[in-house]
C-alpha cells in the first residue's frame, strides 16, 4: 500500500511542477529493534549525515527540518550529484555487481511468473527458501553498489569501509578485483577504519 500526496507549484521559468510523494505503508513490518534506533541517534548526535541513493520509487529517511542528510548548495550541486550517482550506479550494474544480481533474480521469478511489474515488486515473491536467502545476499551486494554510487556521487574523498567482499562465493564490488576496478575507473580512494583513523591523527 501506499500513501499518495500531490503538490502544485510554479518552477523558477515559469513552468507548473508537481511534486508526487508516495509513502510506503508497510504494515506487517516489524518496528526497528531498539538497539538499532538507539545506534542511528547516535551516530546522528555524533554529526554523522545521511547520503542519498536516489533509486526511482525507493524509500528515504524522513527530514523534516533537513538535518538528516548531507546538504548540498542548490540545484546546481544536485544536478552534479545525480549525474555522478546514475553514472557509478550504471557502470557496477554492468560490470556484474551491485544490483545487478538481484535485477536477474526478479526476472527469473518473473518469467515463470508473468506480469509486468516493477523488479522490486518480483523480489517480494521468492519461489522457495533457497531463492529467498539469494535475494538477501542480492540485496546487500546491491545495498554495497549503491553505498559506493552515493560516495561517488557527493565527490567524497574517501570510502572506508572493512568488507572486502569475502563472505560472498560470487563476485562483489569490494572484492579486490572490483576495487581495482573502482580505482582505476573512477579515481575511488578506499580506506580502512584504521587508516582513517590514523589520517585523523597526524
Amino acid at each position: 500500500m501506499a500513501n499518495v500526496t500531490y503538490q502544485h507549484e510554479t518552477a523558477l521559468d515559469g513552468n507548473r511542477l508537481t511534486r508526487i510523494t508516495m509513502r510506503p505503508e508497510q504494515v506487517a513490518r516489524k518496528p526497528l529493534d531498539h538497539k538499532q534506533t538507539d545506534r542511528f541517534l547516535t551516530a546522528f548526535d555524533l554529526g554523522m549525515k545521511l547520503l542519498g541513493a536516489p533509486r526511482i520509487g525507493m524509500v528515504s529517511v524522513d527530514d523534516p527540518k533537513g538535518e538528516r542528510y548531507l546538504a548540498e548548495p542548490g540545484e546546481s550541486a544536485l544536478s552534479r550529484r545525480l549525474g555522478r550517482y546514475f553514472e557509478v550506479a550504471t557502470a557496477i550494474e554492468h560490470h556484474g555487481v551491485g544490483c545487478a544480481e538481484a535485477i536477474q533474480i526478479a526476472h527469473e521469478i518473473q518469467a515463470e511468473l508473468g506480469g509486468s511489474k516493477s523488479f522490486i515488486a518480483y523480489l517480494g515473491s521468492p519461489r522457495n527458501r533457497r531463492e529467498q536467502k539469494r535475494i538477501n545476499r542480492a540485496i546487500a551486494e546491491w545495498a554495497d553498489g549503491d553505498s559506493m554510487a552515493a560516495h561517488y556521487g557527493y565527490a567524497i574523498d574517501l570510502f572506508c569501509s572493512e568488507d572486502f567482499g569475502k563472505s560472498r562465493s560470487q563476485p562483489s564490488i569490494f572484492d579486490e578485483k572490483n576495487r581495482a576496478w573502482l580505482v582505476d575507473t573512477f579515481g575511488i580512494q578506499f580506506v580502512t577504519m584504521a587508516q582513517l583513523a590514523g589520517m585523523l591523527t597526524t
